[in-house]
């Protein structure tokens, strides 16, 4: 008996540092670099540069519309059509150009909201992601470094 109380002191201390690790996790676990720069074609051939860094005056750009849709939609849509909430987001704001015309449409903004889970179940499922499309008369290079 006096061998298992210790034992079982060590293992509950070990479970509930457990538990109060992942309580606390907050993170932006969507595969999001907060520098990100990704360049994608639209179906069209329109190529559009996604950054989540703040828009550079340098880049000369110029604000074409703004939208926002629900993080948690996009991720679960996103992994049924196995493409992730990059993918997800990215067809989105396809359609979003699309829908308005924004011929001249060249970056996006994204603004994806931190997310707080416990054990995997996310806390808040319908932050908003916001996109912001801009005509730029230049972009950062795909991966760089700003």
């Amino acid at each position: 008996m006096k061998l298992i109380l210790p034992i079982l002191a060590v293992a509950m201390t070990v479970a509930l540092s457990g538990c109060s690790f992942s309580m606390s996790s907050t993170n932006n676990s969507s595969g999001f670099d907060k520098r990100m720069i990704t360049k994608d074609k639209m179906k069209n051939g329109q190529e559009i540069t996604y950054v989540q860094a703040d828009v550079k005056s340098a880049w000369g750009c110029k604000k074409l519309g703004q939208d926002s849709v629900n993080w948690g939609h996009e991720k679960m849509k996103g992994n049924f059509n196995f493409g992730g909430a990059r993918g997800a987001l990215h067809d989105t704001t396809e359609d979003y150009i699309t829908q308005h015309k924004l011929k001249s449409a060249n970056l996006v903004h994204l603004f994806i909201p931190n997310e707080k889970s416990i054990e995997g179940i996310e806390l808040h499922p319908n932050r908003k992601a916001v996109m912001t499309v801009y005509a730029c008369k230049t972009t950062p290079a795909e991966h760089s470094a700003f």
